[in-house]
């Protein structure tokens, strides 16, 4: 029996001869694996999407299938999906949003970098921007450039012409 749907397992059999031994073979779906399976009840360890089961009594093989999730790794920002907390992981397909961390000081946020995964930002220039989780894992980092320099004109200027004041300055630094 599959919980959940995302897959299939081989089929049913009755009349299996006491002793004999049932291979039960579970066939998830593109982008899931298996989450847990249990028999009669008790979750049990499978190997390569196979299990061997022993009839020593009627058995009922139930499987529940996952979704894959794929690591990401975000410097100098985390990931969340919506405005949830910190993620480490998603699966394929899902809406991933990326924050920059604060600045440090003297900097402002610059861009993101796609390190590894292929994947296409919605706006990399964005402090917050989002992506669509590929089957692959992601890392991606924060960039950040020198706050400009913010500058003030000062000008002079004399009324009535009775004397002087040193020449006008400009991009004097705040």
């Amino acid at each position: 029996q599959v919980n959940g749907g995302h897959g299939t397992i081989s089929a049913s059999k009755t009349g299996l001869a006491a002793g004999s031994t049932e291979t039960v073979i579970f066939t998830p779906d593109a982008g899931y694996e298996i989450d847990t399976v249990t028999v009669n009840g008790v979750e049990t360890d499978v190997l390569s999407n196979v299990l061997d089961v022993t009839m020593d009594a009627d058995k009922t093989v139930i499987v529940a299938y996952k979704a894959i999730e794929y690591n990401i790794t975000v410097t100098d920002g985390k990931a969340t999906i919506g405005a949830g907390s910190g993620i480490s992981k998603a699966a394929q397909g899902t809406t991933v949003t990326l924050t920059a961390n604060a600045a440090p000081d003297g900097k402002v946020f610059d861009k993101w970098e796609v390190v590894s995964g292929g994947i296409t930002l919605a706006d990399a220039n964005s402090a917050t921007t989002t992506f669509t989780m590929p089957a692959s894992a992601v890392s991606v980092k924060a960039t950040y450039k020198n706050k400009p320099v913010t500058t003030y004109n000062l000008t002079t200027q004399v009324n009535g012409g009775h004397g002087t004041i040193s020449a006008s300055k400009t991009g004097l630094a705040a």
